[in-house]
């Protein structure tokens, strides 16, 4: 599917290279050699753009398609980021002009998202640095949520990226191998208290009222 001439993609004609390169993380440069043809259109880098745009790559050629869209069902997405931010001031007891100190955002840029304005990627970018965790696997599972609430991409099944057992794998890297078994050992002591507690539930139910 991918074409001979690169400059022809869908892909550089449906979107610009600045919002790809908030996106997608490639730099301005490499983006535009690419475009051009200077750099052939590689299957890792198709890859790269429809896991970050959450498209198949039959989508990319779709010219009614917009990176701006709403995704989310039953309304637009971005005011879920903005109760989100307006949520993390509230606990942490952050002014605007507190918040975008934190953030390296302007006080316009965070009054803006809290009042439902639609943020760039690169703005989303800069919340998850300052605000989603320690460990690379959590960052990223932070971002993948921030992108969904300002309706960039549709909600990941749970099981495929979640943000707790994220954080679990971060802190675990930091283990020796003797640490990490204890941790083992704990974790398949609190599944078979779960499934012992499922399996009393099942019996419970299935008894003679």
């Amino acid at each position: 599917m991918l074409r001979e001439i690169v400059g022809q993609h869908p892909l550089f004609i449906k979107y610009t290279r600045d919002w790809l390169h908030s996106v997608t993380g490639y730099s301005k440069g490499m983006l535009s050699r690419v475009a051009t043809g200077k750099i052939p259109l590689s299957r890792s880098f198709i890859d790269r753009v429809c896991y970050r745009l959450n498209r198949s790559e039959e989508a990319l050629f779709l010219p009614d398609d917009t990176p701006t869209q709403c995704l989310v069902p039953g309304g637009c997405a971005t005011s879920a980021l903005g109760q989100w931010l307006e949520d993390e001031c509230a606990k942490q007891h952050l002014s605007l002009r507190q918040a975008a100190a934190k953030t390296g955002l302007s006080h316009a840029t965070i009054a803006d998202i809290k009042s439902g304005s639609h943020p760039d990627p690169g703005t989303i970018r800069k919340l998850v640095e300052t605000c989603g965790g320690d460990g690379p696997r959590q960052k990223l599972a932070f971002e993948d949520r921030l992108l969904v609430y300002a309706g960039y991409r549709t909600e990941r099944p749970e099981e495929e990226l979640d943000e707790p057992l994220a954080k679990l794998l971060d802190t675990m890297k930091k283990f020796n191998r003797r640490e990490v078994e204890v941790v083992t050992r704990f974790a398949d002591f609190l599944a078979e208290v779960k499934a012992s507690q499922k399996e009393r539930e099942t019996d419970c139910k299935g008894e003679p009222e």
